[in-house]
């Protein structure tokens, strides 16, 4: 796969020179605070202006391309925006797989059954997985939240809620990957959760209103909203790795769109009804993992805007699920069931020919929900096999 990957960065290293990439407008956010004009940092005019500046030879950009995330991101990109575009874009990259080889180091403390595996091993996983080779060619920010959620994890097995809720608060510039799994923890009772991550994410808001001033700040939900309307244009659904994706994809063409809409929203309810009935009885250490790995599951098919770079943060339910499975070797025939759908997403020439070929990354939904039933199945076969256990008991 690794081959597969640095063939297809080679063949495509002229258009990331050019500007073609995502990372255009983190940027773009970056040269617009440099500038000192916080408060037009949403202007699509300003942003195509610069983005013409720096990258004024890509042939598919005939508008801007738009930063949805909350505005405190764009601080961080501001020292990269004084670099010329491909260094500060390399740059990032670098600092990406530090951050990418942090996480594994993070989450292989809590992998007892993997954590003599070589070094190669840990090396090739992540890097040989899809999702993180187009998050890097992207030059995307989706590592930083895989390691806000590792670290979060990592807090909550060292019972220490309160880091666990500002890591996952720090990840509300991603808020549409972050807010489902908060949800989860709602209507799971963990209100100590919830109400830690709802104090952070208070200082994201504040930190953001201070970067754009009260009136665009008021304006970001309709900005959104109306970015998230260009279907067609800036917004594919069909190569969304989610519910919406695979919904919209299937239905557009037979049921009205609004009809889409409420089918997509029912499907998302029931789904983590379905998690959150799972997740009350998670208190068990050996059903925690598992646990951990059915919320961020569950959190990447519901969010209403997800593709398939977005797909990194498996990599945790991925390490998490399979040193489960090498620590029950009675349960191997179980174990498969859950390894299918995961061996599955690590064949790069499938997310190729579905992203790129047919446009239909949509699909890939399929397996994640295999992969959310087998999860379940197992889950329950946990609480089933205690209970049996308890009520031998003399």
């Amino acid at each position: 796969m690794l081959a597969i990957h640095a063939a297809a960065w080679w063949e495509v290293r002229p258009q990331l020179q050019a500007g073609y990439q995502d990372f255009t407008m983190y940027y773009t956010s970056g040269r617009i605070l440099s500038l000192g004009d916080g408060t037009r940092l949403f202007d699509g005019a300003l942003q195509y202006r610069i983005q013409q500046q720096f990258a004024p030879n890509v042939s598919i950009r005939h508008g801007s391309s738009p930063n949805l995330h909350l505005p405190v991101e764009a601080v961080i990109f501001v020292p990269f925006a004084r670099l010329p575009y491909f260094e500060a874009y390399l740059l990032w990259d670098g600092l990406s797989v530090g951050l990418l080889a942090f996480t594994v180091a993070i989450l292989r403390r809590h992998l007892p059954a993997l954590r003599e595996q070589s070094a190669l091993f840990w090396v090739l996983l992540p890097l040989g997985f899809f999702p993180v080779f187009v998050a890097l060619l992207q030059g995307q920010d989706i590592i930083v939240l895989l390691l806000l959620y590792a670290l979060a994890y990592s807090a909550m097995r060292k019972q220490s809620g309160a880091l666990a809720v500002c890591w996952l608060g720090l990840g509300l510039f991603r808020f549409h990957l972050v807010l489902p799994f908060v949800l989860l923890a709602a209507l799971t009772r963990r209100w100590r959760l919830v109400g830690g991550f709802a104090a952070v994410a208070a200082v994201m808001v504040l930190l953001s209103l201070a970067i754009v001033g009260r009136h665009e700040a008021l304006a970001y939900p309709m900005y959104l909203l109306h970015v998230e309307n260009m279907v067609g244009e800036v917004i594919a659904p069909e190569i969304m790795t989610n519910l919406r994706g695979l919904l919209h994809t299937l239905l557009h063409n037979v049921v009205p769109p609004t009809a889409v809409f409420v089918l997509i929203i029912g499907a998302s309810a029931a789904l983590l009804w379905a998690a959150v009935k799972l997740l009350r009885s998670t208190c068990a250490e050996e059903k925690f993992p598992l646990g951990y790995s059915l919320a961020v599951l569950t959190a990447l098919l519901v969010s209403y805007h997800q593709y398939d770079y977005e797909l990194s943060l498996l990599l945790i339910p991925i390490l998490l699920t399979a040193d489960y499975v090498q620590a029950h070797p009675t349960n191997r025939s179980h174990g498969w069931v859950i390894l299918g759908p995961m061996c599955l997403l690590f064949v790069s020439p499938l997310h190729m020919a579905l992203l790129f070929r047919w446009k239909l990354a949509c699909l890939l939904a399929l397996v994640l929900l295999a992969w959310f039933w087998a999860i379940a199945r197992e889950m329950s076969g946990i609480s089933k096999r205690r209970e049996t256990r308890a009520h031998d008991l003399p």
